[in-house]
């Protein structure tokens, strides 16, 4: 169990290094599938934890990934009402696979597992919001991500700290 839980962590990482090395100057459409992408995983993910989690710190942290995800997803949803590409709630194949992945674990092993998934996911979104913010184009996207990026800034420390 524990060689396929580190196999878990290693291609979750892998396939994390993987998409933040692809995002260097998204453009926005790119920016508004990724970001709507990784705000629904977080929110499955988050769900799934719930269920899944023996920890109960993992669980606290799941409830605030799922209410501040939606609340994220929801603002980005209206700062793309006048883009030509909406923000959607379907996650893209590699978050699928991943979320995927998780579902087969239960307990304590599903805990490394999300916090692993939530490590990454974490680094890649303040990567993406970063890189947006210094080279994004649209200005209502722009106060999203200024608005956002400090309280996803939050989330990572908090789950590199658990």
């Amino acid at each position: 169990m524990k060689s396929q839980i580190l196999g878990a962590v290693v291609i979750t990482a892998a396939m994390m290094s993987v998409g933040a090395a692809q995002m260097a100057s998204v453009t926005d459409n790119e920016f508004i599938q990724k970001a709507s992408a990784g705000n629904t995983f977080e929110i499955e993910e988050g769900k799934l934890a719930l269920e899944r989690a023996s920890d109960a710190n993992v669980k606290k942290f799941a409830h605030q990934m799922i209410a501040d995800h939606e609340d994220a997803l929801k603002k980005l949803q209206q700062a793309t009402a006048n883009s030509k590409t909406k923000a959607e709630t379907k996650l893209d194949e590699a978050h699928q696979a991943k979320l995927d992945n998780l579902k087969t674990f239960q307990g304590a092993d599903f805990d490394k597992v999300y916090k692993a998934d939530q490590i990454a996911s974490h680094n890649e979104t303040v990567s993406l919001l970063s890189d947006y913010d210094q080279n994004g184009h649209d200005d209502a996207l722009g106060d999203w991500v200024d608005a956002v990026l400090p309280k996803v800034k939050q989330h990572k420390a908090m789950i590199e700290a658990m």
